[in-house]
This record gives structure tokens, C-alpha cells and sequence, in this order.
């Protein structure tokens, strides 16, 4: 059993350079041996009409897919110290469309071939974010994770991520003391952590304050 960490960003940004209210996301992965692949599964999360469902985004549009021009050149890049590439772009299967909260989630499952590299990063560089402060000062921010391949001693299978359910929206209520439940499970049985994430880990669009 080994330690793994899942990271929590705490923010509500809007996506600037393609007019969308980006909410988060989260992205997990496994290997499939007898195919020689990496599945990624990522699911993010707009404002209602503001993401790849298009707009208007409605109910009907569930379990569909709508190329969107902006989306298809935003893409997932792929880094092992020496090789970038990009890989795979942010459209999705809609999954979830609410009104009150005002949000649309979706999921995007791709591929990549395994590698003889076991450890490598796949991110989303330099999104634009707005801070919520009173500055309104624009930011960056990088979404990341990393993957590391490895066959491990305790299952002589290759290593998986760790799977996080979290909302689609989190409301938090000022000035009150709130838990926020994030729900994990490990395919390796591995004892995870929740924190939240530092500011070098997301480009500066959060604060290393872990008191909130």
C-alpha cells in the first residue's frame, strides 16, 4: 500500500481566452495491458452554455457530442521531461445539465500507447483564469496530472490513479464553518489524501492559504 495525494482547487474562475466559465475538472487513468494503452478519463465542468455543450446547452443534449470550433483547439499536452505533444482536445459527452446552480459537466474518454517512459505529466497549460479578487487581476493556471506506469510489487500489475467524484458545484456558505466530502476510491487499495493545492501547482490562481 502506498500514499497518494489528490488535489483540490479551490476557486471559481472564468475561462477567458474562450469566453467560458471553466468550473474545474478532474482527469484519472489506468492502464489496459492486453491493448498496450493508457484510458484517461476527464470530466469538466462550465457555466450552462459556456463550455463544449454550446449554447444553449440543454437537457436534450445529454449523452451527445457538439464539436465546438473553440474546443477542438484546446488540447491536453503530454510531457515526459524531454517530449511534448499534444494529445487530444476538450470537447466531451455531455452528462449533467442544471439550471439552479447554472452548470454543464461533461466526460471525455481517450487513449494514449504505454510507453517504455512509465512517469510522465499530462496538463493543460496557461488557461486563463480571472482571481475572484477585488483586483480582477487575469491569471493563468495549469491543470495536471501525473502518471507513473510503473508494475507494482503488491500486484505485479502496472499502477493506477486514484478516482475522485467530486460535484459538479460545491456551494459554501460565508463566514460558516463547512466539511466538504470528497468522495475517492484507489483500484490499488492505496491510502489517499486530500489537500488543497499550492499556488506554484496551479499557475497562481490560488493562494497557499489552507486555512479557508
Amino acid at each position: 500500500m502506498e500514499p497518494k495525494v489528490v488535489l483540490f482547487l479551490g476557486i471559481i474562475p472564468n475561462l477567458l481566452f474562450v469566453k467560458a466559465s471553466f468550473l474545474g475538472g478532474t482527469i484519472s487513468w489506468r492502464v489496459i495491458p492486453h491493448h498496450n494503452t493508457i484510458q484517461f478519463i476527464c470530466r469538466t465542468t462550465y457555466e450552462k452554455s459556456t463550455g463544449p455543450c454550446g449554447n444553449p446547452c440543454l437537457s436534450s443534449h445529454i449523452g451527445k457530442t457538439k464539436p465546438s470550433s473553440i474546443f477542438d483547439n484546446i488540447f491536453w499536452q503530454y510531457d515526459n521531461g524531454t517530449i511534448t505533444d499534444t494529445k487530444n482536445n476538450l470537447n466531451y459527452i455531455l452528462t449533467t445539465v442544471s439550471n439552479n446552480p447554472s452548470y454543464e459537466q461533461g466526460e471525455n474518454k481517450f487513449l494514449m500507447p504505454l510507453s517504455n517512459v512509465s512517469r510522465f505529466t499530462l496538463r493543460l497549460n496557461n488557461i486563463s483564469w480571472i482571481s475572484t479578487g477585488t483586483a480582477n487581476v487575469p491569471v493563468s493556471v495549469t491543470l495536471k496530472i501525473t502518471v507513473n506506469t510503473y508494475i507494482r510489487n503488491d500486484t505485479n500489475m502496472p499502477n493506477a490513479s486514484p478516482i475522485s467524484a467530486l460535484p459538479p458545484y460545491i456551494g459554501i456558505q460565508h463566514s460558516c464553518h463547512t466539511v466538504i466530502k470528497i468522495p475517492v476510491i484507489d483500484p490499488d487499495d492505496d491510502r489517499i489524501g486530500c489537500r488543497w493545492a499550492k499556488s506554484k501547482e496551479c499557475d497562481q490562481a490560488c493562494t497557499d492559504d489552507t486555512t479557508c
